[in-house]
């Protein structure tokens, strides 16, 4: 009886050591996984997480920078689509922000 208790003993213990090891492991893979920031030939960038909003990664991302082509390119679109809906017309001002 003595015998059988000591051998369960042991056993927990090792398993429980051997569990703890393999749950380290696990998470220095996780950590390992993770890749560090991009290297981007840019002034400036940001990197976004799209279901958080949390910035992941940054480069002079405070810096006041002209819009991209592809904003420029959106916003004549927007305009030319509420001109043909007949909002404004060419010769009208419009103000834009403060």
């Amino acid at each position: 009886m003595k015998t059988s208790f000591t051998a369960r003993l042991l056993i927990t213990a090792l398993s429980v050591a051997a569990l703890s090891s393999a749950a380290r492991a696990d998470d220095l893979n996780i950590k390992t996984m993770i890749p560090g920031a991009p290297q981007i030939d840019a002034e400036s960038w940001v990197l976004i997480d799209y279901n958080s909003g949390k910035v992941l990664a940054e480069n002079n991302a405070d810096s006041r920078r002209d819009p991209a082509s592809l904003t420029k390119m959106m916003t004549s679109y927007v305009i030319g689509q509420a001109m043909k809906a007949g909002k404004f017309k060419e010769s009208d001002l419009v103000t834009v922000g403060n």
